[in-house]
């Protein structure tokens, strides 16, 4: 069982079984999402002005003008989401950006093994759908 909470008045955190974790966010915590076996999970948290992607309590280093829902790869090793930076759009992918900045974006969706990732954009007018591998992206 995992919800949103505030363990302390204006502290905001995810806590799994009972257990909240021990990073907080003043603004909000949204979004959260189990792997498919529910043995991780992953949420958007937001200070000031940007947004967090933090899996099992842990923060990624970027951060973000806007971020969405996470997902997770079916092996559980790979987090993905679509992020909004500087007004343009790209992924994140276990805490690393995608070189390209995109017009628009849609969700990241893994395939039923994990090891590749459909990346769907708009690049200068022009519509891509790209099948990447994972292992390509996370090098």
């Amino acid at each position: 069982l995992t919800a949103i909470v505030a363990p302390k008045f204006g502290k905001w955190t995810i806590a799994v079984d009972g257990k909240p974790w021990s990073v907080t966010f003043k603004d909000m915590v949204t979004d959260a999402v189990f792997s498919q076996d529910s043995s991780k999970v992953a949420a958007l948290a937001k200070e000031g002005e940007k947004w967090k992607i933090v899996v099992d309590g842990d923060v990624w280093k970027n951060n973000f003008d806007m971020a969405w829902k996470p997902v997770f790869s079916p092996d559980k090793k790979t987090v993905a989401a679509k992020v909004e930076k500087r007004g343009k759009y790209t992924f994140a992918i276990n805490d690393r950006l995608w070189p390209r900045e995109c017009e628009t974006a849609w969700d990241p969706v893994f395939s039923p093994d994990g090891g590749k990732i459909l990346l769907r954009s708009v690049e200068h007018g022009k519509y891509y759908r790209r099948v990447v591998t994972v292992d390509e992206l996370i090098k």
